[in-house]
C-alpha cells in the first residue's frame, strides 16, 4: 500500500466511516434497495427521494463495517441533486472502477469514492465498497434486494 493512499485512506475513508453523511432514515423515500453481503454479515439499507426524476435526498442506514459505510457516506453526499440518469451512469462507472485491475487509472469525476481505490488490489473488500454501489442501481432499477456475493 503506497503511502499516499494510506493518508487519502485515513483522511477521507475514515471520516466517512467516523462520521458518515446522511446517515438515518429517509420516512418518505421514493425508491429504497437492500444491499446484503452474506459472508461478512454487511447489510446497507440505501433510499432515496426523487422529485422530478432527480435525486433529492439520499440517505442509507448500515450495520457494516468501515468500507461499507464510508462508501455510502460519499456515495449518498454524491449523487444528491443528480438526475435518475446521471446518478445510474455514476453508478455504473464508479462499480467498473472499484471492481478494475489495481493499476487502472481511475475516471477523473469519482470525486471522494476515488480514496476507495487502493482496495483494487483486494478482492474480497471490493465486496464491502461495492455494495453500497450495488444498492444505488437497484434503488434506481425499483428496488428490492441485492447483493456482491457471486
Amino acid at each position: 500500500m503506497s503511502t499516499d493512499w494510506a493518508e487519502t485512506y485515513r483522511r477521507v475513508v475514515l471520516g466517512h466511516h467516523r462520521q458518515p453523511h446522511n446517515r438515518g432514515p429517509l420516512p418518505d423515500a421514493t425508491h429504497e434497495a437492500l444491499g446484503h453481503n452474506v459472508l461478512c454479515g454487511d447489510r446497507i439499507d440505501l433510499r432515496l427521494k426523487l422529485v422530478d426524476e432527480h435525486i433529492e435526498l439520499a440517505r442509507f442506514e448500515a450495520e457494516a463495517g468501515a468500507l461499507s459505510i464510508a462508501c455510502a457516506s460519499m456515495l449518498t453526499e454524491r449523487v444528491r441533486g443528480m438526475s435518475r440518469e446521471a446518478a445510474s451512469h455514476f453508478a455504473d462507472q464508479a462499480r467498473a472502477a472499484l471492481e478494475s485491475a489495481a493499476d487502472a487509472p481511475l475516471p477523473p469525476d469519482l470525486g471522494d469514492l476515488a480514496a476507495l481505490a487502493g482496495v483494487r488490489a483486494f478482492p474480497s473488500r471490493r465486496r464491502a465498497v461495492t455494495l453500497p454501489i450495488a444498492a444505488l442501481q437497484a434503488a434506481l432499477a425499483g428496488g428490492g434486494a441485492v447483493t456482491t456475493e457471486t
